[in-house]
């Protein structure tokens, strides 16, 4: 039976509003089968304690409302291909995620080929985080190869700054650095955020 209203608003009470999520984007990428409507869950929600897990599942009893548990965690990146080259990174994605062993699930703005790969793992056990690191470095390796970018929105970071090689060659990573020097002589902005912090300053 669908979710009502009041018994979303009570879900967003448990575990705040941002943990509940009901939005197109977020639907799809939890659906079992995306092609269908009715495989499409009424909200995602991510408790994160024990008393909220609880408090779910309250609720979800008392009003008659199935649960399912898609996965104990993700990884999620985004990643942008050239929009003609759209189906061949879903394709690509799919491979990675069969030869790994786990479901990845796919979604974002086809309009600028920018795709949010979510890589779901039954468990948190070191060789399965190891082998979906494996999986997330195959990932943004197609998609280079695809003429795509590392990411198509949230930028080079902590998670990502292991991987620019595969996208950038050691002249452009040192143009970045002597960059990131001149305006930033001392190494106060951000260190260590995207190359080593002996190279910061």
């Amino acid at each position: 039976m669908p979710v009502d209203k009041k018994a979303i608003a009570a879900l967003r009470r448990i575990v705040t509003p941002d943990r509940c999520r009901t939005d197109p984007e977020t639907l799809t990428c939890y659906a079992y089968d995306a092609t269908r409507q009715q495989a499409m869950p009424d909200a995602v929600v991510t408790p994160k304690t024990a008393e909220e897990v609880s408090a779910v599942m309250k609720l979800a009893y008392e009003r008659g409302v199935p649960v399912y548990a898609i996965c104990a965690r993700k990884i999620n990146e985004d990643v942008c291909v050239p929009r003609s080259r759209l189906l061949d990174s879903f394709r690509r994605i799919d491979e990675i995620g069969e030869r790994a062993g786990f479901t990845i699930a796919k979604f974002g703005h086809a309009g600028e080929g920018n795709v949010h790969v979510n890589v779901l793992l039954a468990d948190s056990e070191p060789a399965t985080l190891e082998r979906a690191e494996r999986a997330v470095e195959a990932i943004f390796r197609a998609v280079i190869e695809l003429g795509g970018t590392l990411t198509g929105e949230h930028g080079i970071g902590n998670t990502k700054s292991a991987y620019l090689h595969l996208e950038c060659g050691p002249r452009e990573i040192e143009l970045m650095r002597q960059l990131k020097r001149l305006f930033d002589p001392k190494g106060l902005l951000n260190p260590g955020k995207i190359f080593p912090a002996s190279v910061d300053g």
